[in-house]
């Protein structure tokens, strides 16, 4: 039927956006942690200058403990402001995502006209989305382990530092393109689901055919 090789169409139209999308995001991903890990290094930075210059028969309680070291470098680090930024670089992905999805509709009866309040609707989902990340959490976890793996090498503050540029740079991943990669990936998909759903939703529509044999037979 007419109506089944549109919604077929569609969803080739999907996939062909799919790739350049996700690479979009990667790269600006790739950015935002760089960046991160850098702020969290400079961030750590004299502080370790001061917690590795303590005398190493000092008393006991004059060494800050890793725990109360960890909590002053995410302080310093000001992770609230990064959390914006990061926020906003879904947002901006998922609007992204809307309007090429928008470029699709056509194919399915749909206006290519993106209305204010679905890219709104669409933009806050990315919102969301960015909030289930816990970047202070990745990050908490991150400066603990390097920590624990560079004093385990007897490295001193400046070559600490950099080791957690590095961690917190790849967070929970083994590497910073691993993790912006699989971020990218997941999200450009959520969004085209949830950008598709939304424009269809304005237009009236109320139910929905779901292709779930995209390899093979559904």
């Amino acid at each position: 039927p007419a109506q089944r090789r549109a919604g077929a169409g569609y969803v080739r139209a999907l996939q062909r956006q799919e790739e350049p999308l996700q690479k979009a995001m990667e790269r600006r991903l790739k950015s935002f942690f760089a960046s991160f890990g850098k702020a969290a290094a400079e961030a750590a930075r004299p502080l370790l200058d001061r917690d590795t210059s303590a005398p190493k028969d000092a008393p006991a309680g004059e060494t800050k403990s890793d725990e109360a070291l960890v909590a002053q470098i995410l302080k310093s680090l000001g992770i609230a402001a990064h959390r914006t930024t990061f926020k906003a670089l879904y947002e901006a992905h998922y609007l992204d995502v809307a309007k090429s999805v928008s470029d699709a509709a056509e194919m399915v009866g749909l206006s290519a006209t993106l209305p204010d309040p679905v890219a709104r609707s669409i933009v806050g989902a990315g919102g969301r989305r960015a909030g289930l990340v816990d970047l202070s959490e990745q990050t908490r976890t991150a400066v603990f382990e390097a920590l624990a793996d560079g004093r385990s090498e007897g490295e001193g503050a400046e070559a600490l530092a950099k080791r957690i540029a590095a961690h917190v740079e790849a967070g929970p991943w083994s590497s910073p393109g691993i993790r912006s990669r699989t971020i990218a990936r997941t999200e450009t998909k959520f969004a085209q689901n949830v950008s598709t759903i939304e424009r269809a939703k304005a237009a009236g529509v109320e139910r929905f055919v779901i292709f779930d044999g995209r390899l093979g037979p559904g």
